[in-house]
């Protein structure tokens, strides 16, 4: 009994009990990987999520003298990767190319075109930064630019 009603009294008047809701959801979510993982299931199942873009993993650090930027790109031909500074950003763009239409029974790999752009900060040396592709990783360098020392100079009280 809840709040003076006894439970009788809750199913008639159609009160609203949270956990019986979390339990039918728990019920239905269970029902739906018991479908998924029984042995009347296909054995290469269409994925959920085959539209699904490519897009680098990015790795970003800063050192004193450089910020270095990794893309995580196997698979991608070093002639088919872009990088451009404009504007205070960097622009990371390329494509990963699909090796030939195949008869996929269940394909989880993605392909396509991608970009990623970063903006930088202001105190860099825009003409050093560099840029090297091995093994699946490109990696950018960008130096920072020395920080002017304020300039000091005494001056005589008469």
């Amino acid at each position: 009994m809840v709040l003076g009603i006894t439970e009788k009294d809750d199913k008639n008047l159609g009160l609203f009990d949270p956990f019986r809701e979390f339990s039918s959801l728990k019920r239905s979510i269970a029902d739906t990987f018991d479908d998924f993982y029984s042995s009347k299931a296909p054995l290469f199942r269409t994925s959920i999520i085959a539209d699904r873009k490519y897009v680098p993993i990015v790795d970003v650090r800063e050192t004193d003298k450089e910020y270095v930027i990794k893309a995580f790109v196997p698979g991608v031909e070093q002639k088919d990767i872009n990088v451009e500074y404009i504007d205070g950003a960097l622009k990371v763009s390329g494509e990963l190319k699909e090796e030939e239409k195949l008869n996929y029974l269940r394909k989880e790999s993605v392909s396509g075109k991608f970009e990623r752009a970063f903006s930088l900060p202001e105190k860099i040396k825009e003409d050093a930064i560099k840029a090297e592709y091995k093994n699946g990783v490109l990696t950018v360098t960008i130096p920072k630019s020395e920080e002017e020392k304020p300039k000091i100079r005494k001056i005589a009280v008469q």
